[in-house]
C-alpha cells in the first residue's frame, strides 16, 4: 500500500469524542430519544438509523450538492481526489495494520474495496502526470493541508493506535457510501469533464467499461470476476453489514461507540466538503494596463518616466505660469521697444533665447 505522504500537523491534537452517546455529536435520529434505542439490535441497523440525521445534512450540504451535480472543474474533482487519497491511504493503513482484530477483519477485503490505488490512477490521468505528487495542483494540497484534511487524516491516526475497533464506523461511512449513488455522480462528472470510458476500443458496454480519472467509483464483484454493476453494489452491501454485525456481536458498548464515531465521521466528511463549498480555482494577480502606443508620443529616458510617474503626464504648473511670463513679456518688449536696425535685432535674438529656455523647462 502506497506509504502516507507527510501532512502538516495540527498545532491541537484532534479532540476524541467520548463513547458515551451523550456527547454532541451523538444524533441517533431526528426525533428519537435515547432511552427509546433497543441498543440490542445488529450494530448493521443502529449505524443506519443512528447517522441518520448527521447523513442528511452532509447531503445536502453546498459542497457535495456540487459534486453530485458534476459541477466541478477538472482541477476541482483532482483536488478533491488528493484529498480523497489523503484520507482513504490512512485508513486502509489502519485497517492493514490492524486486520487480526476480532471486530475489523470480517469486512476487511482490501482487493475489492480499497479506494485508495483507484483514486491514485484517477488522479494521474486527470492531471495527466504519472508522478502526481509533484504536479502543483496536488503538491500544494499536499504540503500544506486544509485544517479538515488534518482533522480527518489526524482522527483516523490516533483510532489506529488507541481505539481500532471504531475504524470499523469510519470504513462503514465511506465504503457504503461510494457503493450508494456513485455511479449517478460518475456519470454526471464523465460529461462535464468530457472524460470517455475505454468501451469503443475494448467492445464492451459503456457502462461496463473502465473510465480513466472515475475508476474510484468502480468495484470488484464479489466473485472477482469482472466489474460490479448497480445490483453487484448491493451485494457487496449486505456482506458489509453482515460482517460489521459478526465482528461487533453482542458488545452493546461497542455499539454505542461505533454509533457516536460513524456521526464523528459524517462530521468530519463535511468538513471535507465544505471545501468545495466555492470554486477551487486559485486566485491570480491582477494585471496592470496595457500601455497603447501613440506615434506621436515622444520617447522617455529614465529619468523623465521616474518625473511623470511621481508627478503625473503632462506639464508641470510652474512651467506653465513661466510660458505665460515669456510671452507676456515678449509682446510688451516688441510694441514698446521695437526690433529694428542692429540693436534691434539683438534683442530679438536675446528675447527669442530667454523665451525658449522657458519653455525648455
Amino acid at each position: 500500500m502506497t506509504a502516507v505522504l507527510p501532512l502538516k500537523q495540527s498545532s491541537s491534537p484532534v479532540p476524541s469524542p467520548s463513547p458515551s452517546p451523550s456527547t454532541p455529536s451523538f444524533q441517533p435520529s431526528a426525533g428519537l430519544p435515547l432511552e427509546t434505542i433497543d441498543w440490542t439490535r445488529p450494530v448493521s441497523e443502529l449505524l443506519r438509523t443512528g447517522t441518520k440525521r448527521a447523513h442528511e445534512d452532509v447531503e445536502h450540504s453546498p459542497g457535495a450538492a456540487r459534486l453530485a451535480k458534476g459541477e466541478l472543474s477538472k482541477e476541482e474533482y483532482a483536488r478533491w481526489c488528493v484529498a480523497l487519497w489523503c484520507v482513504y491511504d490512512a485508513l486502509e493503513t489502519a485497517l492493514s495494520e490492524q486486520s487480526y482484530n476480532h471486530v475489523l477483519s470480517p469486512t476487511f477485503h482490501p482487493a475489492l474495496l480499497s479506494r485508495a490505488s483507484p483514486l491514485s490512477s484517477d488522479i494521474s490521468s486527470l492531471l495527466s502526470s504519472p508522478a502526481w505528487q509533484s504536479h502543483p495542483a496536488a503538491s500544494s494540497l499536499l504540503s500544506s493541508p486544509p485544517t479538515p484534511l488534518q482533522a480527518y487524516v489526524g482522527r483516523l491516526t490516533q483510532l489506529a493506535q488507541e481505539q481500532p475497533e471504531r475504524l470499523l464506523a469510519h470504513a462503514y461511512v465511506r465504503y457504503l457510501g461510494d457503493l450508494s449513488g456513485g455511479q449517478i455522480i460518475r456519470r454526471r462528472l464523465a460529461k462535464q469533464l468530457s472524460l470517455s470510458s475505454l468501451s469503443a476500443s475494448s467492445g464492451a458496454k459503456e457502462d461496463d467499461a473502465p473510465t480513466p480519472g472515475l475508476t474510484f467509483f468502480e468495484f470488484p464483484r464479489l466473485d472477482g470476476q469482472g466489474r460490479a454493476d448497480t445490483q453487484e453494489m448491493r451485494k457487496i452491501k449486505d456482506w458489509f453489514r453482515r460482517g460489521m454485525d459478526e465482528g461487533v456481536g453482542e458488545d452493546e458498548e461497542l455499539k454505542q461507540q461505533l454509533v457516536d464515531e460513524a456521526n464523528e465521521a459524517f462530521r468530519l466528511n463535511a468538513g471535507l466538503f465544505g471545501m468545495l463549498d466555492e470554486p477551487w480555482d486559485s486566485p491570480t494577480e491582477e494585471e496592470p494596463p496595457e500601455e497603447v502606443y501613440s506615434p506621436l508620443a515622444k520617447p522617455k529616458s529614465s529619468g523623465a518616466a521616474e518625473s511623470e510617474a511621481s508627478q503625473g503626464q503632462g506639464f508641470p504648473l510652474t512651467s506653465f505660469i513661466a510660458f505665460l511670463v515669456a510671452v507676456g513679456l515678449a509682446h510688451f518688449l516688441l510694441v514698446t521697444m521695437g526690433f529694428t536696425g542692429q540693436r534691434g535685432w539683438e534683442k530679438f535674438e536675446l528675447v527669442q533665447g530667454w523665451v525658449k529656455g522657458k519653455l525648455e523647462l
